[in-house]
């Protein structure tokens, strides 16, 4: 008689959780929002935006020639070094250059807009 009750609150606990469980239970159908997103690239600013970005990888790889390749490690003060030492090679190289080139468009770096 003493193992009703406590055979009782436990189907009730059970149930709760179940319940409580059901009711979280995410729906993909609503929770999904449905919209079509139209994006216009004009051709020349986009090969324009395309030789800036191959222009900046091209100095980046070529200031870091004998730099050694980044790596996992436990000591990431090591990878810290080696991104400094490029950075000071890129202001190195662009000592005179203004800022700005790479990115942006030629009438926004001109003028110092932003893009």
């Amino acid at each position: 008689m003493v193992h009703e009750p406590c055979t009782f609150l436990v189907v009730v606990l059970f149930a709760c959780e179940a319940s409580i469980a059901a009711a979280q239970t995410p729906r993909d159908d609503l929770a999904t929002p449905h919209f079509t997103e139209l994006v216009i690239v004009r051709p020349m600013i986009r090969a324009d935006f395309d030789a800036r970005v191959l222009d900046y990888f091209d100095l980046r790889t070529t200031l870091e020639d004998g730099l050694p390749a980044q790596h996992v490690t436990d000591n990431p003060a090591e990878n810290i070094e080696i991104q400094r030492e490029l950075a000071r090679r890129i202001r190195h190289a662009r000592a005179g250059a203004p800022r700005g080139p790479f990115l942006l468009p030629p009438s926004a770096s001109s003028s110092g807009g932003s893009f």
